[in-house]
């Protein structure tokens, strides 16, 4: 007669260990007596009746003893850092500023790496930087933007910024002193991503007496209305259309501002410090999938 070696060694197992022999060996004798006397099948159907009726207690019995287990330890453990105050609180104070630590420079870490990857376009971005003996700074000539796009393959937009100078911003009876805006060019939303809650990308910054604003700095001056082609007065000479609202610019962003001029309204302005000897100008680049940064500004700077 064959014996259920597979059976016999799961009873054995969810019996307790001092048990489990005796159990094993009960089994099997009563195994071959049912053999005898009613044949194989009807063994065979009782061996595993008693495997499939021990298994609930087994695992009742596990988390029963793991969480008495488990108290125990716990109880082990703060015995101990009672007798041992001062041990146990400088080991604990030394894990606790440790972890702080190392979460403290991991989120760190994670908001450096984020700048800027909201961008669609960010691996064709490149700012062209002006490199002297002993310096490197980001401030181009004006017309350099309009230059190499126009002379060099492989550049798909070429946008200037500039840091807005300080003006004021009215409208009706709210009224502002802004600092934090930029003067660019009408490609400036085609190359750099800030998503529109309201207007035209394309459009936004066509006309020189435009102006795109933030979230909330449509919602300082307007309130609930609707913004888009309401006029704002600036510094109580000219009134500026406004024609497209973007999100809050995120924080993780290298561009901060609340506003965007168009780059003709300098003109207009008659802001100084855009000819060729002026390097005033932050410019940026887009360049195409195939181009090699390495090629452009090499070309750049032959030309």
């Amino acid at each position: 007669m064959r014996q259920p070696k597979l059976s016999l060694r799961l009873i054995s197992l969810f019996s307790r260990a001092i048990y489990s022999e005796s159990v094993k060996g009960d089994c099997r004798e009563m195994y071959e007596y049912i053999y005898h006397e009613r044949g194989k099948i009807k063994a065979w159907w009782w061996l595993w009746k008693q495997v499939l009726t021990s298994m609930p207690l087994f695992f009742i019995n596990s988390i029963e003893w793991g969480f008495i287990m488990f108290k125990n330890y716990i109880k082990i453990t703060l015995r101990n850092m009672w007798k041992h105050k001062g041990f146990s609180f400088i080991n604990i104070s030394g894990l606790a500023i440790g972890l702080a630590c190392c979460i403290l420079i991991l989120l760190w870490v994670q908001d450096e790496t984020s700048y800027d990857e909201f961008h669609e376009n960010k691996t064709g971005i490149y700012r062209i930087l002006s490199v002297g003996d002993d310096s490197t700074w980001d401030g181009l000539p004006a017309p350099l933007a309009p230059a190499i796009e126009k002379e060099i393959p492989g550049i798909i937009k070429a946008v200037r910024l500039l840091k807005s100078p300080k003006f004021v911003f009215k409208y009706e009876e709210q009224s502002f002193y802004e600092e934090n805006g930029i003067i660019a060019d009408p490609s400036f939303f085609d190359v750099f991503t800030f998503p529109f809650l309201k207007g035209n990308p394309q459009q936004a910054l066509s006309t020189p007496f435009s102006v795109v604003i933030s979230e909330r700095m449509a919602r300082k001056y307007f309130g609930d209305l609707d913004p888009v082609n309401k006029s704002l007065n600036i510094e109580g000479r000219a009134s500026l259309k406004v024609t497209g609202i973007i999100k809050n610019v995120p924080a993780n962003s290298h561009l901060r501002f609340e506003y965007v001029l168009p780059f003709d309204f300098a003109k207009i302005a008659g802001l100084r410090g855009m000819a060729w000897g002026d390097f005033n100008f932050k410019t940026y680049v887009h360049l195409e999938a195939h181009s090699s940064s390495e090629d452009i500004a090499k070309k750049i700077n032959d030309s």
